[in-house]
């Protein structure tokens, strides 16, 4: 009977030590629009943009925006040099709501009633899932702020 304890306590503390030296691998998740809004018209066809971005590992985050119209149709529209936060390396947080950022879009503001989504990246994780915006005039801007 002495030897087969001998034996388990070998296997068990054997196990124990190898199972200390393989690598943990954890995955990296992806980040996260948790809001946009509110969204104001600053005139000559600017608009700035409300927006938080989670990450549960604080990576850096790339952003990407499409601005549609009511038809689903793609608008041109570029970020304002010089002005707001930018689409590259936007700080984000564990926590919600998330690190809030500016971006300032220049666009047509005749374009009407649109849609804004916004997809981001940590390069990690992969790219989040994008969140889109209820429909809005661009003139009149967003008021409220759109979570989901």
């Amino acid at each position: 009977m002495e030897n087969y304890m001998r034996f388990f306590l070998t296997l068990g503390v054997a196990l124990t030590l190898m199972s200390c030296t393989e690598d943990i691998r954890f995955i990296n998740v992806a980040p996260s629009v948790t809001s946009i809004g509110p969204i104001e018209n600053l005139g000559d066809n600017e608009i700035r943009v409300f927006l938080t971005i989670q990450d549960f590992e604080s990576d850096p985050v790339d952003i990407q925006f499409a601005l549609m119209n009511n038809e689903g149709n793609l608008l041109e529209a570029s970020i304002v040099p010089g002005k707001g936060h930018g689409v590259v390396g936007l700080s984000s947080t564990p926590s919600l709501p998330g690190t809030l950022h500016e971006l300032i879009l220049e666009t047509d503001l005749e374009d009407g009633n649109v849609t804004l989504s916004i997809t981001p990246d940590d390069f990690e994780g992969g790219p989040g899932l994008p969140l889109t915006t209820p429909e809005f005039n661009l003139a009149e801007g967003l008021e409220e702020t759109y979570i989901p």
